[in-house]
């Protein structure tokens, strides 16, 4: 299904930043999700079990730099004791606000047991943001593995927490999935791509 990739484009990156009050010396990992952490099915427990390994495996000078965010929780998780480099966003009701996450963020996390084409992962292939999830069901269809993203094996938080790391270690790297992200998401979920597909299906 389509997307409009005229909306979902890229937002200068120290702008986003600037507009939802984030640091601009980050290095920043989103996850998201229609109630965040509370269901199963979209892997936040395993997103939670990945950040941990990645700052057991960063040098101190290195984890200071990560800013790990987590947008669409409605209620608060007083039970968990989240590392200081966490920040709830909450739930986020209007498209804006995320194209500026999705803008702000130097990767996207996508850690789902479950999922078809989720919007998550388009909408920040669109806004120039890799993503990184499991090789399972239709993130295959959006993560070119190591082009676009990274896809790691299910459901592995270990493996997951490694291609993380593959993908913000190198800002050049970064960049250039930024770059091919967009550029899939403009060739394969355009309207016009999309309905001209239907048409010849038809």
């Amino acid at each position: 299904y389509p997307i409009d990739t005229s909306f979902w484009r890229p937002l200068p990156s120290g702008l986003a930043r600037q507009v939802m009050g984030l640091d601009q010396d980050k290095i920043i990992i989103a996850f998201g999700a229609t109630g965040g952490l509370a269901d199963s099915r979209k892997g936040g427990d395993l997103f939670l079990q990945a950040i941990q390994i990645v700052l057991s495996q960063c040098r101190e000078d290195q984890s200071q730099r990560l800013q790990f965010l987590i947008f669409g929780q409605v209620d608060s998780v007083p039970s968990l004791k989240l590392h200081p480099s966490i920040s709830m966003f909450g739930e986020l009701s209007d498209d804006y606000s995320l194209r500026a996450i999705y803008s702000a963020s130097d990767l996207f996390v996508l850690p789902s047991r479950q999922d078809n084409l989720p919007l998550t992962g388009l909408e920040a292939h669109a806004c120039g943001t890799p993503v990184v999830g499991f090789s399972v069901g239709g993130l295959v269809d959006i993560i070119d593995h190591h082009q676009t993203g990274a896809l790691a094996q299910p459901f592995d938080p270990e493996s997951l927490a490694a291609e993380i790391l593959w993908c913000i270690n190198d800002s050049k790297r970064r960049s250039t999935l930024g770059v091919k992200a967009r550029l899939k998401a403009e060739v394969l979920w355009n309207p016009l791509t999309i309905a001209k597909s239907y048409t010849e299906i038809y």
